[in-house]
């Protein structure tokens, strides 16, 4: 079963749900700490509640960071209590910021002078990331100091990589000490590296020959690193928008992508990707797919258009982008499974408004027992028992009519 999602959903290895609420507008980057889910993008406000562009989830309720920004975010990076991001806002609250801000809980803070355009017309941040306590910042921009498209920030100044990149930067990963970098440049440092390169500090150098156009996002698994976005070729080979570097040598995977993928993210041994697709592997997925290392999957029905970005907490996905639906919509019921170890998902959903709403909870695992619950919200506390068993075979869960409102239904083992 699934539901309604605005610009954010979860997936829980099941199904989707339109988790915590809806936006107004696109999410563009997720960043997760502890408990709290934080959401960046172009949006206005969060069921309800006035959040310029940037909020948080703490498990329960949305806030506002502050007055939040001036413009959209792209990027989102935590470091302890403090949070960073970056886009093409100039303003954070109260203060000129150009594209890079620092919350600290309670305020809103520049970094130094930021980013400016240059020559450029319109300078953002597309990436942040942390190796160790330098705070890394890629995009389209140069530093009031002259440093174009990716930047280090100590804690007190920007410095440059090296002789930088000549060109746009828009994804980041880290891997031990080394900074991975891809975008739409053709050089870092004095060398080739045709949109993707790495930095261990000191150096650059170059990871085969690269891809045949942009790099849009980098993930990293153990010693191999996945890179996403608009190229058909990585190291010369066929790589339909989603390729792995081994340390040696480019992959692709599978039949990869038919369209752009935007973002990645790993959970244990599987990778997830984000786009603007429709086919995976050869296989129906729309938007986002699951790749384990063999095959591509998709994710229930997917999403109704792109998602920008992904994040992993837990056994929980993550994410966000321009749909507004995440799986497919069923009046205004829907449902959950949330079971960690034990098996189970809910099926066949259907709503008459002459006898209610149904639906099939299977696949569970023999002599386990559930308790089904239902709730009006996703809010944490506010769920109640409707029906328990020990599983021995699919179980059929109805409700008569009782007006037009929410109901969100989970399995849970006791």
């Amino acid at each position: 079963g699934n539901t309604p999602a605005n610009s954010i959903a979860k997936w829980n290895g099941t199904a989707w749900s339109g988790w915590g609420g809806g936006l107004n507008g696109e999410v563009l980057a997720i960043a997760i700490s502890n408990t709290n889910l934080y959401v960046g993008g172009n949006f206005t406000t969060v069921v309800g509640v006035a959040a310029a562009r940037v909020a948080r989830w703490n498990g329960s309720v949305w806030s506002a960071l502050g007055s939040g920004m001036s413009g959209p975010v792209r990027a989102l990076a935590v470091s302890g209590t403090n949070l960073y991001a970056g886009g093409s806002f100039t303003t954070a609250g109260i203060t000129t910021v150009n594209h890079i801000a620092k919350w600290n809980g309670a305020v809103w803070s520049d970094l130094d002078s930021g980013m400016s355009g240059g020559n450029l017309y319109n300078p953002t941040v597309y990436a942040l990331a942390f190796v160790g306590t330098n705070l890394y910042a890629g995009g389209f921009f140069v530093t009031a100091n002259g440093i174009d498209h990716l930047a280090k920030w100590n804690g007190h100044s920007w410095s440059k990589l090296g002789f930088g990149i000549n060109g746009s930067a828009r994804a980041l990963a880290v891997m031990g000490t080394n900074l991975f970098v891809g975008g739409v440049f053709t050089q870092a440092g004095l060398m080739t590296v045709n949109r993707v390169a790495k930095w261990d500090g000191s150096t650059w150098s170059a990871l085969g020959s690269g891809m045949n156009t942009e790099v849009d996002a980098l993930t990293v698994s153990g010693s191999d690193l996945y890179a996403g976005g608009e190229f058909t070729t990585a190291g010369g080979s066929v790589a339909n928008r989603i390729a792995k570097w081994d340390g040696t040598a480019w992959s692709g995977l599978n039949l990869g992508m038919n369209s752009a993928v935007r973002t990645l993210a790993v959970s244990g041994t599987e990778l997830y990707a984000g786009g603007s697709f429709t086919n995976a592997g050869g296989i129906a997925a729309n938007n986002v797919a699951k790749w384990d290392g063999i095959t591509w999957s998709p994710l229930g029905s997917g999403t109704s258009s792109t998602v920008y970005a992904l994040a992993v907490s837990g056994t929980n996905l993550y994410a966000g982008g321009s749909f507004t639906m995440a799986g497919d919509k069923v009046s205004a019921y829907t449902a959950k499974a949330n079971i960690s170890a034990a098996r189970g998902r809910f099926s066949n959903p259907i709503y008459y408004s002459t006898t209610g709403f149904s639906c099939t909870f299977l696949d569970g695992s023999v002599g386990q027992p559930y308790r089904i619950q239902t709730s009006p919200s996703l809010a944490a506390g506010s769920w109640t028992d409707f029906t328990n068993f020990t599983y021995t075979a699919p179980v059929v869960i109805t409700v008569p009519v009782f007006g037009n409102t929410n109901r969100f239904f989970r399995a849970i083992t006791p």
